[in-house]
């Protein structure tokens, strides 16, 4: 649709064609050496700061001389992870799991005799039971030596490999990158590149659309990528080549996490709720706001809840001082049914 709409012979922003950025460059650059050197590497970093390009790099990256076999499925207990391995090196997984543990070293060791370098990749390894990554790493001690573990994982991992009982696996680490979020500038840089790439116009977006999509994808580049996606789109919905603020607002709260409302009687609400919303993504001010005035109506609450206890328990006493211990049921009926009478007999014995 978006190639027939602006006449391109590819599709923008394909996740299959990104081009590496300087520092997904380098990343990918220090890999490969250890690839033929052999280590254990993490790569860390929040979604969507392009852990998944590096991996697909290397993944392409001279597949005749480097095996790349990938474990996505990381939930599963060892002994499917193990099956997973097995169907990633081409091996039947059928038998207990020390015979598959013997088919896969027996089937590394023929690999490396042969002048294939290993490079397996698990992925959200941070969702991986600790003792079944230990287990792994035992596995891959009688692998060859040149034979290089990669886990690309979230910054949680980390902090699991940080304590005491897992040292064992720490101290195997022989490279670990922490993947930032981008600066303004990369992402407009890496939005042009991918315009260039598919010999689309920079004038497509124009400045506000584009300064407004840096501004929300907060360095993400895969929060970048699917805004312009959705405004393109939107683009060819409206028969329009150019994107504007129009279409950028319109695909705005799908990828921040606001809701529209349907509703046709409560468009005024939706209009308040969307406007709150705005606030909320460009300055972050009235966010606060908000929290501060809820916590504020709590706390006035329950202080006019405590003077109106208190205000009952003086009444109470007075009532008892003035009309003794016998008539205080009857004083209450009395305040109960008539709180009128009730106050003029209270003045009344005031003076």
């Amino acid at each position: 649709m978006i190639r027939a709409h602006f006449g391109l012979a590819k599709d923008p922003f394909s996740a299959e064609s990104l081009t590496l950025l300087p520092h997904q460059r380098e990343v990918l650059d220090t890999l490969r050496v250890h690839c033929q050197q052999g280590g254990l590497c993490v790569i860390v970093g929040e979604p969507g700061t392009g852990k998944s390009v590096i991996k697909h790099a290397l993944c392409q990256h001279d597949p005749k001389r480097l095996m790349t076999p990938v474990v996505n499925r990381t939930l599963h207990t060892y002994h499917s992870t193990l099956r997973i391995l097995c169907e990633a090196f081409q091996i039947e997984p059928d038998g207990a799991d020390f015979r598959c543990e013997k088919r896969l070293i027996e089937e590394a060791r023929r690999l490396n005799a042969s002048g294939k370098m290993l490079a397996p990749i698990i992925d959200d390894a941070h969702l991986m039971d600790v003792s079944a990554l230990r287990r792994i790493r035992l596995l891959f001690e009688d692998f060859p030596k040149n034979h290089c573990l990669v886990l690309v994982a979230q910054p949680e991992l980390l902090s699991r490999l940080g304590l005491t009982v897992n040292e064992d696996i720490k101290n195997r680490v022989t490279y670990s990158v922490l993947m930032q979020k981008l600066a303004p500038d990369s992402v407009a840089d890496f939005i042009r590149a991918e315009l260039d790439k598919v010999a689309l116009a920079h004038s497509t977006f124009t400045d506000d659309a584009l300064s407004l999509i840096v501004r929300s994808s907060e360095g993400v580049l895969r929060r970048a990528r699917n805004l312009c996606l959705s405004a393109l789109l939107e683009a060819v919905r409206d028969r329009t080549k150019t994107v504007d603020l129009k279409q950028i607002n319109r695909v705005l709260p799908s990828h921040t996490g606001a809701r529209r409302s349907t509703c046709r009687s409560s468009d005024f609400a939706a209009r308040g709720q969307r406007r709150r919303g705005a606030h909320q993504r460009y300055d972050g001010v009235g966010r606060f706001a908000s929290c501060a005035y809820d916590r504020f109506s709590r706390e006035l609450r329950w202080q006019r809840e405590l003077l109106r206890k208190s205000l009952r328990r003086q009444f109470w006493s007075f009532v008892r001082r003035q009309f003794g211990r016998q008539q205080l049921r009857l004083e209450a009926e009395l305040v109960l049914r008539a709180p009128d009478v009730a106050l003029a007999l209270v003045r009344e014995a005031l003076g």
